[in-house]
This record gives C-alpha cells, structure tokens and sequence, in this order.
C-alpha cells in the first residue's frame, strides 16, 4: 500500500497545480447529494437595467454592448472573432502529463492559446455604469448609451456617444435573459476573491488540504507542507510551481444571458460563457470558444450567506487506486 508520502510532494503539487490551471475534464469532488443554495441575496443594484444588446449591423463599430446586474458593462468592438477551434481541440486531444496539462483551460484561465486568446478579448471594454433620471446608460470611461425600444418587439435604438466623440445610432435586438431561475439570480452579480484552497485525495482521503488569501500565501503554505513532511523536499520544484500558480481573478461577474467575464489583477481580461447543466445540484458548465455543447469543463458552485465558492477538479483511476485533484475559489459579493 503506498503511504502518504512515498511520493514527491513537489512534484505532486506541481501536477496538481497544472492541472488547476488547464483542466479541461472536470468533475466535482463533492458528492451529488442536492445542494439547496443555502444564500441570502439582496436583488442586484442594477437588476432592472441588466441587458444585452446584439448588433448585427456590419458598419456598426460595435457587435454587442451588455449591461449587467451589479452595474458592470461591457462593449465588445466589431471583429472580435473566436480562437482557432484546433487551439482548444489541440488540449482536450495531447496526451496526458504536466505538459499536456498546461495547455488546457480552466473557468477562470484560458490558457489553450493564450495569444489567440489576448488578441480575441483585447476589443472589449470593461467599467462600471450608472443610470441617469432619464434612463441613459452612463459608462464610466466610455461615454453614455440611450436605449430606446422600436414599438413592442424586440427591436431597439442605440444611441452610442463615447466620450469626446460623434453619436452613433445603431439597430439592435435584445438578448433573452434565459438564465433567470433562483439560484441564476445568485450566481448573477459581481463577485470579488477572497481565497482558494489547493486539495488533493488519495482513495477518498483528504492528504493535502492548503488554503491561502492570495497566490503567495498559497505558495508558502505548500513550500512550508513539503518541508515538513516530504523526505525527497526539493526546493528546484517550486520553481516551476510558481511559474503556473493557478489563475488569480480580481473580479467575476456572471449575467443571466450566459456571460461570465474575469477580470485579473492586471487589468487583464476575459469573457466566456456558461450555462447549467444541473442547477438543483449546483453544477454549471462553461466554454472559452462560445460552444456548450462541447464545453471545456463542469464546476460546482455553492453559496453560503452572500459568499460563493465554485469547485473544479480532475480525477484519475487505475490500479486500485483513485486520485482526486483540485482546487475551490472562495468569493464574496462586490459592493
């Protein structure tokens, strides 16, 4: 039988790490017991105005402009197309081991390519807005948007006018916010990290269990796990670590029209989508490449008062033996 620490453990959370960061094939490590919820949410500021509009127009230097339920926007410009589809195709079919796990996304890291993946959310704006006494959309660092809606269809007006610049007048259609349920009313609003916790399971149990504040916290409390109990301690393998921590999301914000956007500490940025794929037991799924019908993981999500912690985690078989790696991301809500 092997014992808890035949192995490597810096090479273990090296495994682990990559996988954080890039697993496609997801699983919860929590049991499929129904989840409830258990949250206590107040309705968003800015419930009322949420919306996305879709731009068809080819001239239009806008495709899309979404106002979310916390009082985030977000304008995506024209010519923003998706990354190659063998970039994401080329992760989910390598074969498996450390190099393999680092090109696979995650829900809160995209990493299949990463340059595609840049240029791809580089056209999109991202801020704050407020809504005037006369119902014009004020965007922070943008300009202001007027939303008149065309007789009873769902056909609208857009009065675009950035700040310093021309007004620009656009027809667009309204996106249905289909995601609109009890826990979807949860989930959508702005959420800030707090913390994560690294795991790992040896046949069911729990043999690392590390939570940190931020990325350095982590790092130090699986250096400080290692040097206690791992004969084979190897300070070379934290090199490596430290060089694919998992990703650290600033801000994330989920909207009811399937949008879910990242915001990292770096003013970097990405947007995705998601829906549920079993909404009594919490499990969502996303895609990086706009395809839930072939998404690149399944998360657990759960609430506790206004905090949320979503779970992603890979599990591997053989020989006997079952090895559960993952990793929980702890929020709480934007103010």
């Amino acid at each position: 039988m092997k014992k808890l620490f035949d192995y490597n453990i810096g090479k273990l959370l090296f495994a682990i790490i990559a996988m954080c960061v890039c697993s496609v094939s997801l699983v919860s490590c929590s049991d499929d017991d129904d989840n409830d919820g258990g949250g206590k949410f107040d309705p968003p500021a800015y419930e009322a105005s949420a919306a996305k509009y879709e731009i068809s127009d080819g001239s239009s230097p806008y495709e899309s402009i979404e106002f979310t339920e916390s009082g985030n926007y977000l304008v995506t410009m024209s010519g923003v197309t998706p990354a190659p589809a063998a970039a994401a195709k080329e992760a989910t079919q390598a074969a498996r081991g450390m190099a393999a796990m680092a090109k696979r996304p995650s829900i809160f890291a995209n990493t299949a390519a990463t340059q595609a993946t840049r240029a791809y959310y580089s056209p999109i704006l991202y801020g704050k807005y407020t809504v005037g006494a006369d119902g014009t959309y004020i965007l922070e660092g943008f300009g202001t948007v007027k939303v008149t809606q065309d007789g009873t269809g769902n056909s609208y007006t857009l009065e675009v006018t950035p700040d310093g610049g021309q007004t620009v007048t656009i027809e667009a259609t309204r996106q249905n916010a289909d995601l609109n349920s009890q826990k979807s009313n949860m989930l959508c609003r702005t959420w800030d990290m707090a913390a994560a916790r690294l795991f790992f399971d040896y046949n069911g149990k729990r043999v690392i269990d590390v939570k940190g504040n931020s990325p350095e916290e982590l790092l130090e409390k699986l250096r400080e796990l290692a040097q206690k109990n791992d004969p084979d301690y190897d300070e070379s393998d934290y090199d490596e670590i430290e060089d694919i921590m998992p990703a650290w999301p600033e801000e994330v914000v989920f909207t009811k029209t399937g949008t879910y956007v990242v915001y990292y500490t770096g003013q970097e940025l990405a947007v995705s989508t998601w829906k549920w794929e079993n909404e009594a037991q919490g499990y969502l799924i996303y895609s990086w490449y706009n395809n839930l019908d072939d998404p690149d993981g399944r998360v657990l999500v759960e609430f506790d008062g206004n905090n949320m912690q979503i779970t992603e985690s890979y599990t591997e078989s053989y020989d006997g033996e079952t090895e559960t790696m993952g990793l929980t991301y702890y929020f709480t809500e934007a103010k």
